[in-house]
């Protein structure tokens, strides 16, 4: 299996596993990987008649991430450094969809932070400018939707 499929394999067992906490019904979901040299996120989701799209980025420290065996050299600094710089990079990137996008941010056990760390490093960044995000969702040990430009009283996704 090629990089590209291995990734997108990763992506929708994630995806599926985010979807059922967040209520989404994954019997009546159809995913697709999103087309990025067409400007797509990494999900293409149809549901209910509507598509909605979701981008994947895993919150990993690289040392952990390329290494074979544990890297004792890994600090949790690493992992909250990156994790900021992968939201950054996220929030300027522009898409070619009319239709919403959430960003979700997941962990898979390559990082040394704790989630709550992550989620405090991360929070600040996200209280000017969604960028191109209706929603903006961790996923790890918990599922914590970070910041919506949704209405207050509805911030669930609109899958």
């Amino acid at each position: 299996m090629n990089g590209e499929a291995e990734k997108f394999k990763t992506e929708q067992r994630v995806f599926l596993a985010f979807a059922q906490t967040i209520g989404l019904n994954t019997n009546h979901l159809h995913i697709e990987k999103g087309d990025p040299t067409q400007g797509e996120p990494d999900i293409r989701c149809h549901t209910q008649g509507r598509v909605q799209y979701f981008e994947l980025t895993e919150a990993c420290n690289p040392a952990l991430a390329a290494a074979k065996q544990p890297d004792h050299s890994a600090s949790v600094n690493d992992g909250i450094h990156n994790a900021r710089q992968t939201v950054i990079k996220k929030l300027t990137k522009r898409y070619r969809v009319a239709e919403p996008i959430d960003l979700v941010i997941y962990t898979a056990g390559q990082t040394l932070a704790t989630d709550t760390a992550i989620v405090a490093a991360i929070k600040p960044l996200l209280s000017n400018d969604l960028g191109p995000f209706k929603n903006i969702w961790f996923f790890g040990k918990q599922t914590e939707l970070l910041a919506s430009t949704a209405p207050r009283n509805n911030p669930a996704p609109s899958a």
